[in-house]
């Protein structure tokens, strides 16, 4: 995780984007990053009805594994949440893998819904 975060952390933040990092002991135990996406426009042909607002899509939210279900991670995506409807999102979307063990049901803990299935084919 520590390699991660030297990469990321030091690019500049725009106004749409939220990161956040996560410290015990002094130490970073987890990390969120979230941009705002604008609204599309009026509904009149518009595919998906829930983009005539603004949305916030989560890029990642990691937390180092000695830290799973200490409360690292909600705190994380709360304050996320917090700051999506600070900026007038309507929803809040992310995705993870469908095999993780702890991922699915910590998001359904948050009331997070599945939505989508994301279709893949390896070609080589």
């Amino acid at each position: 995780m520590a390699a991660t975060f030297e990469r990321i952390l030091p690019t500049p933040v725009r106004p749409e984007q939220c990161r956040l990092v996560a410290e015990a002991s002094g130490e970073v135990v987890g990390y969120i990053a979230a941009r705002l996406h604008a609204a599309a426009g009026p509904p009149e042909g518009q595919f998906d009805r829930d983009r005539t607002r603004s949305s916030v899509w989560v890029d990642a939210l990691m937390v180092r594994a000695s830290d799973h279900r200490r409360g690292v991670g909600s705190t994380l995506l709360e304050a996320v949440e917090d700051w999506a409807m600070s900026r007038d999102a309507a929803t809040i979307e992310l995705d993870t893998f469908a095999r993780k063990p702890l991922s699915v049901p910590f998001y359904e803990r948050l009331g997070y819904q599945r939505h989508a299935i994301v279709f893949r084919k390896r070609l080589t």
